[in-house]
């Protein structure tokens, strides 16, 4: 299994940001009042680093084992978790319930690099695996409910379309220091390096390692 970028969007994978406003202290993210801890993400961004950083020195010649930013992550992180409060409040309201089996994590299927790191690593990613696969079952089952028929042949995104369009209505407010616009994209001040014209670069301060 790869860890390519695409691949950690996967895992970790639309958000209103009004400035700071109405974050409570020690939050990264407050989503209709359910309070997302900024130690949380802190925690999943330091083990996910760990593993990216584990693999490329592993297998550096693999695809996916270039440098992965921090920031990169702590923000895909918070989207992960801001969309999973998201979904539980629109299954809550449709009456959808997921199955147990669809929530479980086969940790023997997990990238082998997480048996690399410590035991309290392995357990945070576990669990932010866990999350990802709760939002990813509640998509289909949303997806499943408001397309009985099938119309749509991928049921999880026509559930992140139905997640997504009740962002507009949601209160939310992300920590500014996460360096996320209105659309969940990544603000354009982000203090990148270029160096004769090439792509901008993270310092190495925002980097993995």
């Amino acid at each position: 299994m790869s860890w390519s970028r695409g691949r950690v969007a996967v895992v970790v994978a639309a958000v209103v940001l009004a400035g700071g406003c109405g974050v409570h202290p020690g939050a990264a993210a407050d989503v209709n009042g359910t309070r997302i801890a900024l130690d949380e993400v802190d925690a999943y961004t330091a083990a996910l680093c760990d593993a990216t950083t584990a693999f490329a020195e592993t297998q550096p010649n693999a695809p996916g084992a270039e440098p992965v930013g921090s920031q990169e992550l702590r923000q895909q992180i918070v989207g992960v978790l801001v969309r999973l409060e998201l979904a539980r409040d629109a299954a809550d309201d449709l009456g959808v319930e997921v199955s147990p089996a669809d929530l479980a994590i086969d940790e023997e299927a997990l990238p082998p690099v997480v048996g690399e790191l410590d035991d309290d690593q392995q357990e945070t990613l576990v669990e932010l695996f866990g999350k990802s696969q709760e939002l990813s079952a509640i998509n289909a089952a949303i997806g499943q409910d408001v397309d009985p028929e099938g119309r749509t042949p991928d049921p999880v995104a026509v559930g992140q379309e139905y997640v997504a369009e009740r962002i507009a209505e949601a209160d939310i407010s992300v920590d500014p220091r996460i360096g996320l616009d209105s659309d969940l994209e990544a603000s354009t001040d982000q203090n990148l390096s270029v160096a004769g014209g090439d792509e901008p670069e993270l310092p190495s301060t925002q980097m993995c390692g």
